[in-house]
């Protein structure tokens, strides 16, 4: 069974926006980011983490960096951004020249109240405290002004978006394309949800609202079983993640944690101001909120890397907007998927690539198991997210549609989140943010619907996953 309560509809309030004549919406904010909280506001807000603000390897090729952002459909530009990096490392810098000459002043003070001081001396003094009252009062200026260049600059920065994959293409290619599709004419032709209710299989209200009924629920729970099984088999840890995450987190995650088109999130929840960007948000355990919410802050023992997990669960999206809906079990806001995400040391070694390799075959397994048409898409530049730098998609045909759905991803984020989290591990000499794989391998309603689609007479269980159905038992109560 699978169902979102439209109960749930008053806990998830989406906030109080205005919408202008394009249909965007904006939002009244009292502050700027819930990933950097800048010192004018450390009073009003606690500050988890303060991220690694490393942005000088993004602009040793500003032309470059300017191209990719193009490519991504964001409108940032890349020389303003610099300057404005550089601007804000000028103003730090002169803050810490500042705090490095009073605290030579107050040392030299300190010494020469401990010495039997003549008249030249005490003059000396007075000079040193009169300089220590000056710099006081220049640092004050130099920190109020800080404070606000990170109020404006930081959280523009944290914008741009993961450096790409030298592989990442212009255009998609397909990798892998494994037998042919069953297209049945056009008078047989149905959506699954026609077709899952015909046969029993589907009760469909809405994307909020839905229920797998008879073969569908015992093929949502033999395939997560199989696929348990044989991730486990593959060196894999199962993990069961937290339903729910901060907005931290959601921004760590280049998701827009005011966006009620990107997150479910919890309205007036225990009594938070409403200037908060500290809320609740509702994304499934089997999400990378999740298993990013494991690692944030903490220090890895490098002999645990590379770590591989995977956990089996809801992942929770609203309704998309109209530009992207998509119909059926193809766009509904909850689902049984299996996640899987993997810590190496570097993005650049042997071990990154086996590991990566490592997940691709597991996830070839799979829907080389199941018997049907499928394809493994690299998918452009402009279809990945800003937190993405290499994106494999795992694409079935759906006839209704007719168009590719991807069913499953595996993408590549480098250290982008590591740094943004403080995920990281001990080397020799220091410490460094490790790489992170992530994805969802598969999702069980937009599976099913694809299935479904295959044969509009009946709905046959593959083998693989038919073995891990206990149908002689259930039969037997029933």
């Amino acid at each position: 069974m699978a169902t979102l309560s439209l109960r749930m509809i008053a806990i998830f309030n989406i906030p109080k926006v205005k919408f202008n004549i394009r249909g965007e919406f904006h939002q009244l904010r009292h502050y700027t980011s819930a990933l950097f909280i800048p010192g004018s506001h450390a009073s009003k807000t606690f500050a988890f983490l303060s991220p690694n603000l490393d942005f000088d390897k993004y602009f040793t090729d500003v032309p470059q960096l300017q191209r990719e952002l193009d490519h991504r459909g964001l409108n940032l530009d890349a020389s303003e951004l610099k300057n404005s990096w550089d601007f804000y490392k000028y103003i730090k810098n002169n803050k810490k020249t500042v705090e490095k000459r009073r605290e030579e002043i107050a040392f030299q003070i300190k010494k020469l109240k401990k010495a039997n001081t003549d008249e030249n001396e005490k003059q000396q003094l007075e000079e040193l405290k009169l300089q220590g009252t000056v710099l006081r009062r220049d640092l004050k200026i130099i920190k109020e002004a800080l404070w606000e260049i990170e109020e404006t600059v930081i959280p523009r920065l944290l914008k741009l978006p993961n450096r790409l994959d030298d592989k990442t293409p212009n255009e998609p290619v397909v990798m892998r394309s494994i037998k042919q599709k069953r297209e049945p004419t056009k008078i047989n032709r149905k959506n699954h949800i026609d077709i899952g209710k015909s046969l029993g299989l589907i009760e469909y209200k809405n994307p909020l609202n839905y229920y797998l009924c008879n073969d569908a629920a015992l093929f949502e729970i033999g395939i997560t079983t199989w696929m348990g099984k044989l991730l486990a088999d593959n060196g894999m840890i199962r993990v069961c993640g937290t339903d729910f995450g901060r907005s931290l987190l959601v921004e760590a995650a280049s998701l827009n944690h005011e966006d009620p088109f990107e997150t479910f999130f919890l309205n007036d929840n225990e009594n938070i101001a409403k200037e908060t960007c500290s809320r609740l948000h509702l994304m499934g355990g089997a999400s990378i909120i999740a298993f990013l919410a494991m690692h944030t802050k903490q220090l890895i023992n490098p002999k645990h890397i590379p770590i591989c997990y995977y956990a089996i669960g809801r992942q929770y999206q609203p309704l998309m907007k109209p530009s992207q809906s998509q119909v059926g079990l193809f766009g509904v806001s909850q689902a049984t998927v299996v996640h899987c995400m993997a810590l190496v040391n570097n993005n650049d070694s042997d071990e990154h690539k086996n590991q990566f390799e490592k997940l691709i075959n597991a996830a070839l397994e799979i829907y080389d198991n199941l018997g049907v048409h499928y394809r493994v898409v690299l998918r452009p530049i402009g279809d990945l997210n800003c937190s993405e730098s290499l994106r494999i998609s795992f694409e079935l045909w759906s006839s209704s549609c007719q168009n590719y759905i991807e069913v499953g991803h595996l993408s590549v984020y480098g250290n982008y989140f590591s740094k943004r989290l403080l995920i990281a591990y001990q080397t020799p000499t220091g410490r460094d943010y490790p790489a992170i794989i992530s994805g969802t391998l598969l999702s069980v309603p937009k599976l099913l619907g694809c299935l479904l689609e295959e044969d509009v007479e009946k709905f046959s269980i593959p083998s693989c996953i038919h073995a891990q159905i206990p149908v002689d038992s259930i039969k037997e109560k029933m």
